[in-house]
């Protein structure tokens, strides 16, 4: 197994693309030296995938140094998933209920950030700030009204998200009209409040993404242990229900939801100090530090 990554080496703020092996090692990818961020890749996924598919990915040099950055640094959108694992709302004392999934973006590039990259979170009493981990699948193929049938063909691969949430700054104590109850961008559009990576896997090798393990940490405390199976809406009911609103285009990211555990449920919020680490089958290891917001 192997995935696509972004990379700098250090002191060097240029990037490049290579490949990253199960054992975490990072080599060269000589056939894509004119790339410089994984986006750029993705954005050509139907011409290229055949030569990724023939790639020999142990071929190129080890980058011993390499510093991971987010593999997708400027995707043109995130859409995220919402209550999307009926575990997740049935430890907020919700059932699960038929129709179309609720849907939020997340505002590249400014929420992105990547591997090692700090979360910086708000410090005010009653931030309540929170992890969601979560499968994200990256489209490769563009389109709009997207079948069920034809959904997984738009599909490039798949990464690992963390949509961090002010759970308290959601709603706002005084809305000019109801319908603006709710700060969907003060809550989950912050600055690094989307780590995204170590890298995508490419589609062909994830058997059946339905069927991974996810499991995220804080501090090395186990918090949330599921797998993707848990999932309400399969990856092609959201395709289609995404592109059924919007056209999908090559460097999207879906998130498709989080399951159990999140600290809603327990109170146990992050704090500056914590370490969050998110690990999905064949995806690798998503570790960022919280720090506090200056």
């Amino acid at each position: 197994m192997w995935s696509l990554v972004t990379y700098a080496r250090p002191g060097d703020d240029r990037t490049s693309v290579g490949v990253r092996l199960a054992d975490g090692s990072v080599r060269s990818l000589r056939a894509f030296e004119w790339a410089h961020d994984v986006i750029d890749v993705v954005k050509d996924w139907s011409r290229l995938e055949p030569a990724l598919k023939a790639l020999d990915p142990r071929a190129g040099s080890v980058i011993a140094d390499a510093v991971l950055r987010a593999p997708l640094r400027f995707p043109d959108k995130i859409v995220c998933a919402g209550a999307n694992y009926a575990d997740h709302l049935r430890e907020l004392g919700l059932e699960p209920k038929p129709g179309p999934v609720f849907f939020f973006l997340k505002p590249p590039p400014s929420t992105v950030v990547g591997p090692g990259e700090a979360i910086r979170i708000p410090t005010a009493d009653g931030a309540r700030v929170d992890y969601e981990g979560e499968l994200g699948v990256v489209i490769g193929k563009p389109g709009g009204s997207i079948t069920r049938e034809d959904a997984m063909g738009h599909v490039a691969g798949y990464t690992i998200v963390n949509d961090v949430s002010a759970r308290g700054l959601l709603a706002r104590p005084d809305p000019l009209v109801p319908a603006m109850g709710f700060d969907w961008i003060s809550s989950k559009g912050r600055d690094t409040f989307c780590p995204t990576g170590p890298g995508i896997t490419p589609s062909w090798l994830v058997q059946d993404p339905h069927a991974l393990s996810l499991e995220l940490s804080v501090n090395g405390e186990v918090r949330q242990s599921a797998t993707t199976g848990g999932m309400t809406a399969s990856i092609p009911e959201l395709i289609a229900q995404v592109s059924a609103l919007m056209s999908l285009a090559p460097g999207d990211v879906i998130a498709t939801g989080t399951p159990a555990g999140v600290a809603m449920a327990s109170g146990r919020y992050l704090r500056p100090g914590d370490e969050i680490s998110i690990r999905i089958d064949g995806l690798g290891v998503l570790t960022n530090p919280v720090e506090g917001a200056s």
